[in-house]
């Protein structure tokens, strides 16, 4: 566990050309969809950091502004905190370099880089299969994306 230390991810954004809706209501890991599109080099980085606290709660900054509310990422650190134990505080920080709601995947860009930084900082050692599937759970359960995350991977 890397307490105080802060650890950094990038997910690239990703533009959808077309897909098929595939939805599974008992497994959101079966949920998704297929299609084709493609990955651009700019996206999203999630910088971390984490302290062993007993309030096990969180702050998430979007573009340097703090967000009271930012859900598939909340899913995310939620996930990582039952995986923790729940005995730490995050910080959380996305830089997005994409303009934010206009189809680049930036929820699950910042899911799927949230995902792969607590992995690495609560030194948890999930598969890289494992922390994208969180990553592509919090989206399906939020409804802001079904197989950005994936591709994006």
């Amino acid at each position: 566990m890397y307490s105080g230390m802060v650890i950094s991810a990038f997910s690239p954004a990703h533009i959808t050309g077309f897909f098929e809706i595939i939805i599974t209501k008992d497994n959101l890991m079966e949920s998704g969809s297929r299609g084709a599109g493609f990955s651009i080099s700019l996206g999203v980085e999630t910088k971390v950091s984490i302290k062993e606290n007993n309030n096990h709660g969180f702050v998430i900054f979007l573009n340097g502004c703090r967000m009271e509310e930012l859900p598939v990422s909340e899913y995310v650190i939620k996930k990582f905190q039952e995986i923790s134990g729940n005995k730490y505080f995050f910080t959380v920080e996305h830089v997005v370099n994409v303009p934010v709601g206009s189809g680049f995947g930036t929820s699950g860009a910042g899911a799927l880089s949230l995902s792969l930084a607590l992995n690495e900082a609560l030194t948890a050692g999930l598969s890289r299969t494992a922390v994208v599937g969180i990553a592509h759970e919090a989206e399906i359960f939020c409804k802001t994306g079904l197989g950005t995350v994936v591709a994006e991977n």
